[in-house]
């Protein structure tokens, strides 16, 4: 597999094996999942933020929604286990289902709701548009016969399409030929080969997003960054001043930019007499809501470098860390897919990159899971608003795209590099 270079965004490609199961009309209530990607997401930081040396970016929705249908093909302990690590809890499977299928179909944007740039017309938009799109499809690459009720579980609750494919470059042709539609032309070549895996299960994901006010290029200006070790990196800091959701703390500032599609980009930046490690060590869910609910809208200035950074995430060491070690270890953890002859994972991985300038942001992430078959605010009266603040983001700082309406948090990056 190869990652194909982008400016920012998510594109997510997971193979892997799923299950069987009555396939059921989608219900309304996605919160308690939108509450399990986000405790899944801190923790992930939290746990990584002792080895935190380089730019991290992670995206839990696409491993999130990925292993939530692969949980349908699991043996009870190993479900539990992917229940555990993924933070569905006691949820259902049929429940968990439903409700991604209810999330995906609130968080998810058409083409056709794409919008010009600030200052453009509509007809001057281009491809890719803008918002968050998702496209999911299921390659079987042996004879193995799935349960029943795997076509039912990925065309209803995930809008997976399944595709019957002999191995060779037959095969490989056609996957990328389909990241290449789904992306809008941004990823052309996902896998190189399929190996000896017997299934793919590929997602992509792609954000694009323009800031609801722009920064002004003309205000763009050199400024130093400070790394990890305390050396100084020149970087082009954007800059502009308005009225935003803002905190400060005696250990972080907080800031939400929006973007024009009802999603923001969440900023936390760790006070000069702490770090960044520090602060992720202390995220929790329960902390997350406190500090979001406590951000009040400020008139204020920021000041943002402009970045563009990549990360490679080894998912497979990452789950079996978590507790999820069960999904590669043997052809019995995916019994339920696979009845004759089980299944297991061979790897998992996610490449992400991820970039905002002047103008917005945009963000791709691909995550391979690859399979084989065993066998085979409001205004107060008297109130008087606390003076204007300054944030300049100069030092490491926590950066996390959320969609405003559902909650979900699509990405979570940990950018010590612009």
């Amino acid at each position: 597999m190869r990652r194909s270079p982008c400016l920012v965004a998510c594109a997510t490609a997971l193979w892997l094996i799923v299950p069987a199961t009555q396939a059921q009309q989608p219900a309304a209530d996605y919160s308690a999942v939108v509450d399990a990607n986000s405790r899944f997401a801190l923790k992930i930081a939290r746990m990584r933020a002792p080895r935190l040396v380089s730019n991290e970016i992670i995206s839990p929705l696409a491993l999130s929604s990925g292993f939530a249908l692969l949980r349908n093909g699991a043996n009870p302990q190993c479900a539990d286990d992917i229940a555990g690590t993924f933070e569905f809890g006691q949820i259902p499977e049929d429940n968990t289902n439903r409700a991604y299928a209810a999330l995906l179909s609130g968080l998810l944007s058409r083409p056709a709701e794409q919008r010009s740039a600030p200052g453009t017309s509509h007809k001057n938009v281009t491809s890719p548009p803008n918002g968050l799109f998702l496209a999911n499809a299921f390659w079987n690459l042996s004879p193995a016969n799935f349960s029943n009720g795997f076509r039912d579980v990925n065309e209803l609750f995930y809008h997976a399409e399944v595709v019957n494919l002999r191995r060779g470059q037959g095969a490989v042709s056609a996957i990328n030929g389909w990241a290449k539609d789904k992306s809008f032309g941004r990823m052309s070549q996902v896998v190189t080969s399929v190996g000896k895996d017997d299934f793919l299960f590929t997602s992509l994901l792609y954000f694009r997003a323009y800031w609801r006010d722009p920064f002004l290029t003309s205000a763009t200006h050199q400024a130093d960054f400070s790394l990890l070790s305390g050396a100084k990196k020149p970087v082009q800091m954007m800059k502009k001043s308005g009225h935003y959701l803002y905190d400060r703390t005696p250990e972080f500032e907080a800031i939400v930019l929006p973007y024009s599609d009802g999603r923001t980009l969440h900023i936390f930046l760790p006070d000069k007499t702490s770090s960044l490690r520090e602060f992720e060590a202390t995220l929790s869910d329960e902390n997350w809501n406190k500090w979001t609910e406590a951000m009040t809208k400020r008139e204020g200035t920021i000041e943002l470098p402009r970045f563009r950074i990549s990360a490679q995430v080894d998912v497979q060491t990452l789950l079996t860390e978590l507790g999820a070690g069960c999904a590669f270890a043997s052809t019995t953890a995916f019994t339920k897919a696979v009845p004759t002859a089980g299944a297991k994972l061979t790897h998992a991985e996610q490449s992400l990159s991820l970039a905002a300038d002047e103008l917005g942001s945009e963000a791709v992430v691909f995550t391979g899971v690859g399979g084989v078959v065993g066998g085979i605010p409001a205004g107060i009266p008297g109130y008087q608003p606390p003076p204007p603040f300054h944030m300049i983001v100069d030092r490491p700082f926590l950066a996390a795209i959320v969609d405003g309406r559902t909650r979900a948090m699509v990405l979570i990056s940990s950018i010590v590099e612009p």
